[in-house]
């Protein structure tokens, strides 16, 4: 009888471990999204200041203005489209508009997003182990999606 009851608190002291381990992961990750998202905004102010500015070809600066007068997407996927579509235009100003500006923003989006997609790798992959993956869905954990590198 206290074999059985000794399991089934070890049992929960084990269930507890894993959701407070998943429950760090999963916050690790939303923070590092934050990063991503804070240098994503930081290039789109940095794009509608040229806008204004109109520094740059007409024909980039229309591209730019439709890029930017679009919602953002809440999907990832859609969202990483979106930045690919912004950081093509901006490499083709980059000339025009200062190409170490670019670069510097480029490279800081570029870092967080890979910081963001390791820490949604871990959080994920953790989740799919055999020693974790049941008490995940219990307690009502999903994947996470990633943020393809731009």
């Amino acid at each position: 009888m206290i074999l059985i009851i000794l399991l089934i608190v070890l049992l929960l002291w084990w269930q507890w471990r894993v959701i407070k381990g998943l429950e760090r992961l999963r916050r690790q990750a939303r923070e590092a999204w934050r990063q991503l998202d804070e240098q994503l905004t930081a290039r789109q102010d940095w794009a509608r200041e040229l806008l204004k500015s109109g520094t740059g070809a007409p024909a980039c600066l229309a591209e730019l203005e439709q890029i930017l007068a679009k919602e953002p997407a809440s999907d990832l996927s859609a969202r990483f489209q979106d930045e690919q579509a912004l950081t093509a235009t901006l490499n083709s100003m980059a000339p025009a508009v200062g190409q170490e500006r670019f670069d510097s923003l480029f490279r800081r989006v570029q870092i967080t997003a890979e910081f963001y997609n390791m820490q949604v790798l871990i959080y994920n992959t953790r989740m799919t182990t055999m020693s974790f993956g049941l008490p995940a869905r219990l307690a009502g954990f999903r994947p996470m999606e990633l943020f393809r590198p731009v």
